[in-house]
């Protein structure tokens, strides 16, 4: 698995800032950026008010790490995702398999 690891991908964490009015605004911190497998699992077109816009499925694995979660995000090849799924796999479960789903901005 170690050779097929020839991908980027760089974590995202949620930052929220108190806005002052009892609310807050998110914002996405990038974090370490770390060898990934991807393959594409599928694209759909959005159309949101006037603008069509082309989404990505991926499916990212890269090794096990306890801070991945579903509140994390990627970014990869200029694009941001949500993880939409999390699998652990290999034989020591070593590996996290990651199907995502492209962020609209």
């Amino acid at each position: 698995m170690i050779g097929t690891l020839t991908e980027q991908v760089t974590l995202l964490t949620r930052q929220r800032t108190p806005d002052g009015g009892g609310g807050a605004a998110v914002t996405w911190e990038e974090g370490d950026t770390l060898p990934a497998q991807t393959e594409s699992l599928s694209s759909r077109r959005d159309t949101t008010g006037e603008r069509d816009i082309g989404l990505l499925r991926l499916r990212v694995t890269l090794r096990h790490r306890a801070d991945i979660g579903h509140d994390t995000r990627l970014s990869h090849d200029g694009r941001t995702f949500r993880i939409t799924s999390i699998q652990r796999t290999g034989e020591g479960r070593e590996w996290l398999q990651l199907d995502c789903e492209e962020v609209c901005r």
